[in-house]
Order: C-alpha cells, then structure tokens, then sequence
C-alpha cells in the first residue's frame, strides 16, 4: 500500500474516533429513544441542559445528530474504499468541522451559541469548496463568501433586534416569551416577528443558498458524486432540522404561515428548475430544495402528525441514495461515463440491469417511483385530507406534477436508444422561458386564491394586516 493511502487510512480513522467522541459528548443516554413506536407519546417541549445551559439534549436532536453522522460516515467509507483519492487528511478535518458546527447549532440553547455553530459549519464547508481544483475556484469561493457574509448580516440583525425587545437571547426565555404573544397586528407587536424573519432569511443564505452555489456549473460537473451528496445533504438536512427544533418550541401558529410561504416557493423553484436540467447531480440538487420545500409545508399544516412522515422518508430517501451511489460507482468502475439522463440509453445498451436499479434508484430519490417513493408523499398529505385544508394539498400536488415530470423524463431516457443523445434531442426535453412565467403567475393566484383562511394566511388578511400597520405608523409619525 503507498504512503498515500497509509495517510488516508489514518486521517479516516481518526476522523472516526472524534466524530464518534463529539457524538459521545453531545448524546445523552438516559433518554428513551423508541421513536417508531411513541413518537406521538414524546413531549417535544422535553429538554435537558448541559455545559452550564449552553447547550439541549432532547429526543429530536439526539435523532437529528444521530442521522448526521451515520450519513456522512457511510457516504465517506464509500468513498475511500472505492479508491478515491478525493478524500484526504484536509478533507476528513472539513468534514468533521462541518459536522461540529451542525452537532452546536442543533443543540444550541442560545442564539449566541447557534450563531458560532453556524459560523464553524458555513466557514469549513467554504474551505470544503475551496479544495476542489476547478477553474473557476475562485470566482465562485469570493461570490459564495459574499453571500455568506450577507446572511451572517441578517441573522445578527435579527438576533439584536431580539435582544432589544425581550433583553435576552437564551432560547428557553424567548420560548416563554413567544407563547404568551399572539400573530403580530401593529408594528411594536411586529419587531419579534421581524426578527424571526431576519433570521429565516440568515439561514436560507448560510445553510441552502451558499453551498448551492458553490456546487454551481464547472464546480458540479468536476468533483465526485459523494462529496456532492455531502455538500448537498449536510447543510441543507440541518438547516431543515434546526428548523423544526427551534418552531416546535416556539409559539407554533403563530409562525405557520411563514412555513408555508417559504415551503410553497422553495416547492416552485426546486420542482421547476429541476424539470429544465438534464444533469444528475443538478436534477438531485433542485429536487431537494424541493423536497424540502414540500416538507416545510407539511409541518405547516401538519405539525402533530408530521414527524412519522418525515422519518419513513428520510429512511426512504437514504436507502435509495445508497442503492444509487453503490450502482453508480459500479458502473463507473468498468469505464461508463453517467452524468447526464440521456447517458443512461448507454448503460442500458451494456447492462440492463444496472440501468433499471440507477433509473429505480433515481425515481425513489425524486419521489416519483410507485413503492415507496409515492407511498411517502401520500403519507405526508393524507392528514390534509383529515383536517380539509385542500386549498393546502392543491397546491402541493400541483407542484408535485413538476416532480413527476422529471420522473417522465428518466422514463423516456430509458426507453430511446443512444442515437437519441445530441444536443437537439436534449432542448426537446426542455421547456420555453414563457411556461415559466405562466407556472408562476399560476402559484401566486393559487397561494392567495386557493388557500384556506383557518390553513394559511390568505391575500385579504394580508391586506388587513398591512393596512393596520400603515395605520399604526402614520399615528406614529
């Protein structure tokens, strides 16, 4: 074996050791994890302090940290173990620093303590991206750090306008503080909401926006599929999960509407933009901004029922990443290039099975297959169908329709014959600029027409609430 991979072994097993360390640390065994059999019977108010109030130990993140970590170790043993020689000692260090300002930021117990988690994730994943020997490294480093400084910007605005109103930013005080509030009406009662917004918008920059566009163009098409996986389910599962954690705690329906605005658009643009790709890795990229648009929007309208839903499709999702990367690192070892749909006619003209688990692999992950992918979407939306909100499972079904095409379209890769590949062939399976403008013209008649005034926050309301705040502040002045 050469000094190299002497050196990747041992930057491996110590990449172990201190994940399993920190894991060890942050997790608290006395608390009884039967998810699957009492998840309703768990109390998600329940939390334990350690570190002098620092940091919360509770069921969610103990479940959170636990997929955290199981994840990013499988994807990295399959990575050194097929002979890649991408993951070195640097990049087990990025990745285990990632993985720390994740573990921080999900058990933080003050926003001070969130904030450096969050700085510790975002600054290793930007160093994660820095590594990557593409042309166009640095152009896209200094934009993605523009934009990361932008939203560090506004969570610090919203974080000191918290600390203005309430005089704190320990959690559990702005928790009890938050219940006893009501939906906001003027513009003192607007500033905490404001705040929270502020962070939203922090967040969405920080944990979705920058390492998407440092896998942008020349970026994605260069590096290897697992180290895309990472960067793709990392930030984004914990920008989702932190999520969940901080609004189950705070006053909930107060904040169900901004779960739904941002579920409803982050649906459109994923679902969209990944039926005009014909890449993998940028089809798998939008599909998950998607996807978590879609489960935003279910734990909006949904928020006891949810948490069996989202578990069975994680568990979903990550038994079809697998079966996908493992088929796809196999075809690649006997020299067949995938990085394109149409590139599967290829693979199915050398070897038909490993065509059918990719294109099965593939429709799971998108959520289009009919076991279990659809069986999951069905799962999130059938409480929808108890409470009557279908102005709510309209509109997910209506960009679900988006998802289903790009689920055609695999369908049809598969089916044509190589000759099909050229360059005139691939802007058949594209649509024009003008069907986007009418899809979305179309969302925003249906979020304000369609939706449920006791579901979600409807175009009078919003009209009511603006024209009491233009009110209050011409009092004011």
């Amino acid at each position: 074996m050469p000094v190299r991979s002497y050196k990747n072994l041992l930057a491996l097993f110590f990449f172990v050791f201190f994940v399993c360390v920190l894991f060890l640390i942050l997790y608290d065994s006395s608390l009884e994890l039967n998810v699957l059999q009492n998840i309703h019977s768990l109390d998600p108010t329940f939390r334990k302090t350690t570190f002098s109030g620092m940091f919360s130990i509770d069921w969610f993140t103990k479940v959170s940290k636990l997929a955290l970590g199981l994840g990013t170790f499988l994807f990295s043993l399959a990575t050194f173990f097929n002979k890649t020689t991408f993951f070195e000692a640097e990049d087990f260090l990025s990745i285990f620093m990632v993985l720390l300002g994740a573990f921080c930021a999900l058990s933080a117990d003050d926003l001070k303590v969130l904030f450096l988690g969050l700085e510790i994730m975002s600054f290793s994943l930007l160093i994660f991206i820095r590594n990557f020997e593409t042309p166009n490294a640095d152009p896209i480093t200094f934009r993605v750090f523009i934009i990361y400084g932008f939203g560090t910007a506004l969570f610090l605005l919203g974080s000191a306008l918290l600390y203005s109103f309430y005089g704190t930013t320990d959690l559990p005080s702005l928790f009890s503080s938050f219940s006893k509030n009501k939906p906001p009406q003027s513009i003192s009662s607007a500033f905490p909401f404001l705040a929270i917004l502020f962070i939203l918008l922090g967040l969405f920059a920080k944990m979705l926006y920058v390492p998407f566009q440092g896998l942008y163009k020349e970026t994605a098409e260069k590096i290897e599929f697992s180290a895309f996986v990472f960067l793709n389910f990392v930030p984004r599962l914990t920008g989702l999960l932190l999520l969940i954690r901080l609004f189950t705690l705070f006053h909930f329906e107060s904040f169900r509407f901004l779960f739904q605005i941002f579920g409803a658009v982050g649906m459109f643009l994923g679902f969209w933009n990944a039926l005009r790709q014909t890449q993998i890795k940028n089809i798998l990229a939008y599909e998950s901004v998607g996807t978590l648009g879609l489960l935003l929007l279910s734990f909006g309208q949904s928020y006891l029922n949810f948490f069996p839903s989202i578990i069975f499709l994680f568990l979903i999702s990550s038994l079809s990443l697998l079966i996908f990367m493992s088929t796809l690192l196999r075809v690649q070892s006997f020299g067949l290039k995938v990085t394109t749909l149409h590139e599967l006619s290829f693979v199915r003209a050398q070897s038909p099975a490993a065509a059918f688990l990719l294109g099965a692999s593939f429709l799971s992950l998108i959520h289009m297959s009919p076991f279990p992918g659809f069986i999951s979407f069905l799962l999130l939306i059938k409480d929808w169908i108890a409470e009557e909100a279908y102005g709510t499972l309209f509109l997910a079904l209506f960009f679900k329709i988006l998802s289903w095409g790009c689920g055609l379209k695999v369908l049809k890769v598969l089916l044509e014959s190589p000759s099909l590949t050229n360059f005139e062939k691939r802007r058949r399976l594209k649509y024009r600029h003008v069907s986007s403008f009418i899809i979305g013209t179309l969302f925003f008649l249906l979020f304000f027409l369609v939706f449920k005034p006791d579901g979600s926050i409807n175009l009078l309301s919003l009209a009511r609430t603006t024209l009491q705040w233009s009110e209050d502040l011409g009092a004011l002045m």
